[in-house]
């Protein structure tokens, strides 16, 4: 019997801000956008790499609830360009600003108890990544809505072992992501009441 749940709420959220940016989110009309475009595919590049241990990328959303790329494959670096580029202008045009956003779903490589034992499994949808330029920054945000990471699931029941390596390969990655957008976890929380810290769940 599956023990682990989907939940309506966050049941663990970090953002990671990067270092500064030389350039102001959302950008005026006619600002030159190559360089921002550069800059920001280069973190989310990046982060995709620091993830890709834990997170297999299989869609994109722009903005956030659009589903603009979809596949059974990993996504190629030339195709997210592409299809984002032409998605922030679309959205430039509706809102008279340019500011690049996109939220990152797929596959999680993770544990999961299965009888006596624990198994390796590929989830869909136990993280997502947001990556969006706000200001001068670049805020990253991990987002899980399943209590497949905890050593004792939400219901109360046991999930020590697969937990544990889950909450571990969560606390690594979060780590990775902080070093690719050279700054660091600012704000986590959860909307379960999970203790939870900047490293991961605690």
């Amino acid at each position: 019997m599956q023990l682990w749940r989907f939940y309506q709420k966050s049941v663990g959220l970090w953002v990671i801000e990067s270092n500064r940016s030389p350039f102001q989110f959302p950008l005026a009309p006619g600002t030159d956008r190559s360089e921002p475009a550069r800059e920001y595919f280069n973190y989310a590049y990046r982060a995709l790499d620091a993830a890709a241990d834990l997170f297999l990328l299989r869609y994109i959303e722009n903005p956030p609830g659009r589903v603009i790329m979809k596949s059974f494959a990993q996504l190629l670096p030339a195709e997210i360009k592409k299809e984002l580029t032409l998605s922030w202008e679309e959205e430039a045009i509706k809102s008279d600003a340019w500011r690049p956003t996109a939220l990152f779903g797929g596959l999680s490589r993770i544990h999961v108890k299965e009888g006596a034992g624990v198994l390796p499994a590929e989830i869909p949808d136990a993280l997502k990544l947001c990556l969006v330029a706000d200001g001068d920054r670049y805020l990253l945000t991990l987002n899980t809505n399943t209590d497949i990471w905890l050593e004792r699931f939400i219901s109360g029941e046991d999930n020590a072992e697969a937990g544990s390596l889950n909450a571990s390969a969560l606390g690594r990655a979060i780590g990775r992501l902080e070093a690719a957008l050279d700054g660091g976890v600012v704000r986590c929380w959860s909307e379960m009441g999970v203790p939870i810290n900047e490293q991961g769940f605690s």
